[in-house]
């Protein structure tokens, strides 16, 4: 077992950054001189997934991020920082729709790519233009125009295999948007996570950032080589 994480200055940033990605943790909550183990670490989210109040948006977010997470990685090695758009591979909207069924919650919309934009957009203008030259030339191939106009820009855009936004480039930014959606079904699990779940998560999330084995990682692991 690994004593000590011996944590440099720049894998504190890097925890502190995974942290607040994932739970809303802020540098300003860690306490002096009481903060010195993995398993202080662990209370320290518990108290503050348990808290509501300000820190109702982070539990949100936080127990979205859980969720998403225990469906696309079972592993348990994503951070709130992984991009998301790998995730999602070649078809982002078949990565939303199945992502929806498998966590049961209302996931942010993503973008229709550039090529259904344009598809769908000529579309749209064939239906005025077929009904004006209806008008125009009393041609029956004109109202056709018009009348197949429609179901196909539906059609253009139900197919569009779509794409992530730029306002959602890592998973933490999808827990973030996810949160608001889905308040009532994440609101009554929110700082209530079964305790094992949690320490779960702490580890993973410490063991990809500082590229360690989570199976080294315990709750009496200092995280500093000397006391603080």
């Amino acid at each position: 077992m690994t004593n000590s994480l011996d944590l440099t200055g720049d894998e504190i940033d890097a925890v502190v950054e995974t942290l607040e990605g994932a739970f809303g943790l802020s540098p300003s909550d860690l306490p002096n001189g009481t903060f010195q183990t993995v398993g202080d670490l662990e209370s320290l989210l518990r108290s503050r997934l348990a808290d509501g109040g300000d820190d109702d948006d982070a539990r949100l977010a936080a127990t979205a991020f859980l969720r998403l997470r225990a469906v696309i990685d079972a592993d348990h090695r994503l951070r709130p920082a992984s991009p998301l758009a790998p995730l999602a591979g070649a078809n982002p909207r078949r990565f939303r729709r199945d992502l929806e069924a498998a966590t049961g919650l209302e996931l942010p919309a993503f973008e229709v790519t550039a090529k259904g934009s344009v598809f769908a957009g000529l579309a749209f203008l064939a239906l005025p233009a077929g009904l004006m030259v209806n008008a125009l030339l009393h041609e029956g191939a004109g109202m056709l125009v018009a009348l197949a106009a429609l179901p196909l820009m539906i059609l253009v855009l139900w197919t569009d295999r779509n794409r992530v936004p730029a306002s959602l480039a890592t998973l933490g930014d999808l827990a973030r948007q996810t949160a608001p959606l889905n308040h009532a079904k994440l609101a009554p699990t929110a700082g209530r996570l079964p305790r094992e779940r949690l320490w779960d998560a702490i580890t993973a999330l410490l063991a990809e950032t500082l590229e360690r084995d989570p199976a080294e990682i315990e709750r009496d692991t200092r995280l500093f080589a000397t006391i603080h």
